[in-house]
């Protein structure tokens, strides 16, 4: 089913005896979410910015080689009301550049997940090229029924400077 609203109308069997509901509506969102980092979903894909390369190892790789601008994912799914979720995830930002006798030429990223358009996760990476691990662990926002969507966001990517999504997941709070 694709995401949406339904009409439904439930039947079920208790001690060989079968009832059935009324009709009712039954809500298809998309939410519990899990990120499958080696490819994009065939079913409500992805929408996509910049450099983004599924599957480098085994993660979702936003920028890496541009030219300073954003990379980012971004889903959408379906709610009938203003509805909290709870966001898990791993992976890895990269800064890029070096300090030397020209001067300092570090330039960092700044990697977020934003639900419908406010951050809930932020991390910036530090010293230029060294990579950092990051962990986003429970992290509560509020989807809303108005723009219910997810967004993983890559600030500034030039050089080496990426992030490399492991893990997402996305479920009700």
């Amino acid at each position: 089913l694709a995401l949406g609203e339904y009409k439904a109308v439930v039947k079920w069997t208790v001690n060989d005896k079968e009832y059935t509901s009324g009709e009712t509506k039954v809500y298809v969102t998309g939410i519990p979410y899990t990120l499958n980092p080696a490819a994009n979903d065939s079913w409500n894909a992805w929408a996509t910015g910049g450099n983004v390369n599924w599957n480098t190892s085994s993660a979702v790789r936003l920028g890496y080689y541009q030219w300073g601008d954003a990379a980012y994912i971004q889903k959408s799914f379906y709610l009938p009301a203003d509805t909290g979720v709870k966001i898990n995830s791993t992976g890895t930002v990269c800064g890029t550049g070096s300090k030397g006798w020209l001067g300092d030429y570090r330039v960092n990223t700044t990697f977020s997940i934003s639900i419908s358009g406010t951050d809930a996760y932020s991390v910036k990476s530090t010293n230029g090229n060294s990579t950092q691990n990051y962990t986003a662990s429970n992290k509560t926002a509020t989807m809303t029924s108005g723009n219910p969507t997810v967004k993983c966001n890559s600030s500034y990517n030039v050089e080496q400077a990426c992030v490399h999504i492991k893990s997402l997941t996305i479920q009700y709070q």
